[in-house]
């Protein structure tokens, strides 16, 4: 009987030690996520914690793609997302469609500490924006001194931790995407009341010199000048159509088609449109001035150079890389413009590990090809 209430309160002991864990490693993630201003780096604390508080191989949190059928690994520790995915996938899946944590063992396979085979559980997360992601947590150790439940439980607290974290993510981008927002508007704003206002009144002095019968040589320039001026004002317009965000159930679809809009009159004629559906999930703020950057600078170097009478363009998606093209069917376009408004073009494209190619065509005009990978 003495024997029994050691081992009863040897137990206890044990157990509370098991809370007293758990609250620490809570309690060190707690602090980590209100002290680090990159809610990222504590993604890898959790995972250590979860894998330690049970001597697991490995831990990992993946993102559920929309169908629920792939996954991105956010993070891993002790294993590669692939290793993790290797004898989990049917499980994570089940774990994703059923909304509910799912716990398995390996068959037989003995455990290092030969008390059987060792567990794995698959935790369901869901974030605020209704997204899901799965903790997995791989060969943990069960123990005689809690039970099993107690850690499935355990794991779904970490599961929690996990949204937590996640959510602090988002919302920091939704914070950096605001930020970017306010100063796009804060910029086409000044380009408008300022910069725009002070060429045209430089153009309107202009007119009012070419009226004093200046030499023919002096009043050439200044008819060019006043040309290029209102070419600029064209060019800023645009770009502070491109900055200015897209109202609220804008598609990019209908950006595109504003942007051609506002370049008809210029050009004399409607361009033609083509615009898959697809881009519609693919492309985040920063995508979508990329896109009209290049679509602006194409548009405005047709208007100047090219004396086309059609223009059509197209974007879409083609083995997960964005493209855009601009076709013509002008007499094509001087070198030197490459060099100039373009480079800036095909710069930005290779920065985004893309690429840009300006090629002829038949029987007459140029083909613009802009493409950029894309990150699902």
């Amino acid at each position: 009987m003495v024997a029994g209430s050691v081992i009863d309160l040897t137990r206890q002991r044990l157990e509370a030690k098991s809370h007293r864990d758990l609250s620490d490693s809570l309690r060190q993630i707690n602090r980590a996520l209100l002290a680090e201003s990159d809610p990222t780096r504590v993604l890898p604390l959790v995972l250590t914690q979860a894998r330690h508080l049970r001597q697991a191989k490995a831990a990992g949190v993946l993102l559920a793609t929309d169908d629920d059928r792939e996954f991105v690994v956010l993070a891993a520790d002790g294993a590669s997302g692939s290793e993790l995915l290797k004898d989990a996938r049917r499980c994570v899946q089940h774990s994703l469609v059923r909304r509910e944590s799912v716990h398995w063992t390996n068959g037989a396979a003995p455990s290092d500490a030969g008390a059987g085979p060792r567990h794995n559980s698959a935790v369901p997360v869901q974030l605020q924006n209704g997204s899901f992601a799965v903790l997995v947590v791989v060969g943990w150790l069960p123990t005689t001194t809690v039970t099993s439940r107690y850690t499935e439980e355990v794991f779904e607290a970490f599961g929690d931790q996990v949204g937590l974290v996640l959510d602090r993510v988002k919302a920091g981008q939704n914070h950096d995407v605001l930020v970017k927002v306010e100063d796009r508007e804060r910029i086409a704003r000044d380009l408008h009341d300022l910069v725009i206002q002070r060429i045209y009144a430089a153009g309107l002095a202009l007119q009012g010199a070419s009226r004093l019968e200046p030499k023919p040589a002096v009043a050439e320039r200044i008819d060019r000048t006043i040309v290029e001026l209102d070419a600029t004002i064209r060019d800023l317009r645009a770009t502070i159509f491109a900055l200015t965000p897209a109202k609220v159930g804008h598609s990019v679809h209908d950006q595109i088609g504003e942007l051609l809009s506002g370049y008809a009159l210029n050009l004399g004629f409607e361009p033609a449109m083509r615009c898959d559906e697809e881009i519609e999930g693919v492309l985040d703020i920063d995508g979508r001035q990329a896109l009209m950057m290049v679509l602006r600078e194409a548009l405005s170097n047709v208007v100047r150079h090219a004396q086309a009478t059609s223009v059509e363009v197209a974007v879409f998606v083609e083995e997960k890389h964005l493209v855009a093209v601009v076709t013509d069917n002008g007499v094509g376009l001087p070198s030197q413009v490459m060099e100039s408004g373009l480079n800036n073009v095909r710069t930005r494209a290779q920065q985004l590990g893309g690429s840009m190619d300006l090629l002829a065509h038949a029987p007459r005009g140029s083909v613009l090809r802009w493409q950029v990978p894309i990150h699902y």
